[in-house]
Formats: structure tokens, sequence, C-alpha cells
């Protein structure tokens, strides 16, 4: 009997978390345009100290890296794959708001903790993932072509490209559902419902 409650119980957080999930993707579409500009907003200011000599524009769908020449001649890069950033803080946020047996009071704040903190790590996603590019174009062009970007203005730091795939792999794979689990953890005690009362143990263990 109680593994059967069980069962039904965790099928009905599962069913909650797939709705949220898709309803979550239609919004994010709509605001996708918006929700990148800011992602752009917050990481220009990281490029700047860094010392790069580009700028992040948004165009159409694509996120590209515009650098501008000592003659004024613009030279632009397509930096592809940030379509998925928002997979991580829209499962997340689908997580938040599965629990049966949590107020929507409670919800909605767990969440307003999370999209800051998964927009943080979102800024920081990009800011890795466009140093790893062009650390990775700047090694495909030759001498020459390297020689001449410089004399054009060109001033971009080299990386140490480990450390940086290793944190941009790590958080990929573990780091986003490893955060939006620890949150759910810690807002409904790793439970999928309220903890049954004495009452209703006893009852479920009655044969």
């Amino acid at each position: 009997m109680l593994n059967q409650r069980a069962l039904q119980t965790a099928l009905v957080f599962f069913m909650r978390f797939l709705v949220a999930t898709a309803l979550l993707s239609l919004l994010y579409q709509l605001l996708y345009e918006r929700w990148i500009t800011v992602l752009i907003a917050l990481t220009s200011p990281l490029l700047e100290w860094s010392g790069t000599s580009l700028h992040i524009s948004l165009r159409s769908d694509a996120i590209a890296l515009v650098h501008t020449g000592l003659d004024g001649s613009l030279r632009s890069l397509r930096f592809t794959g940030h379509q998925t950033l928002h997979l991580h803080a829209v499962a997340a946020i689908a997580l938040l708001l599965s629990p049966p047996h949590l107020s929507l009071r409670r919800k909605l704040a767990a969440c307003a903790v999370a999209l800051p903190l998964f927009a943080l790590f979102e800024v920081g996603q990009l800011y890795t993932g466009i140093l790893l590019s062009l650390d990775q174009y700047w090694l495909q062009l030759s001498a020459a072509e390297q020689r001449s970007l410089f004399e054009d203005g060109w001033r971009v730091t080299p990386t140490d490209g480990l450390p940086l795939k290793a944190w941009f792999g790590w958080w990929n794979m573990w780091g986003s559902s490893g955060l939006a689990l620890l949150i759910w953890i810690y807002l409904t005690g790793g439970r999928f419902s309220r903890e049954p009362s004495v009452e209703q143990r006893n009852l479920a263990e009655d044969p």
C-alpha cells in the first residue's frame, strides 16, 4: 500500500514537472530575445574588463562577436550554441513549481532566488564559451593572418583553455542540474508530497 501510494505521488509530481517544463519552454520562446539581451548586457562588461577588442551583438537567432578595425572596418564572428542556455533555468523553475504540497508563495519565493542564480551562471557560461570560441578561432588562423589581425587592433587575451573547458563541461553536465536539485531539496526536504500523519501511516500499515 505504501509503495503504491509513493509511486502515485511520484507520478503526479513527474506529470506536473512535464507540464510546467512545456509551458515554461513556450513562454521562453516569447521572451527569448529579451532574456538573451539581458545576458549580453551582463556579459559585455566582462569582455571589456578582460581587455578584449570585441563587443557582442544579437543578430536574428545568433550572437555576433564584432571587431572594429583601426580603419573602421568590421569583422563579425558568429557565436552559436547559446540557444541551449535557457534549458537550465527552465528545468530548474519547473522543478520548483512542481511539488503539489507547497504553497504558491513558497514556490514563487524559491523561483525568485533561483532565477538570478541561473542568470549569473548563464552569464559565466556565455563568457566562457566566447573565450573558448575565440581561442579556437585564433588557433585556426595562419601566422600571417594572426599578425594582420593584431596589427588591426585585435586584442583578445589568450586563455588557459583546459580549466575553462573543464568548468564549462562540468556545469553543462552536472552543475545546473545539481544546483536545481539542491534548491528543491532545501525547499521540500526531498519529499514529493507532505509527510503522512501518524494516523495515515497506521491506516496504510493495517492489512
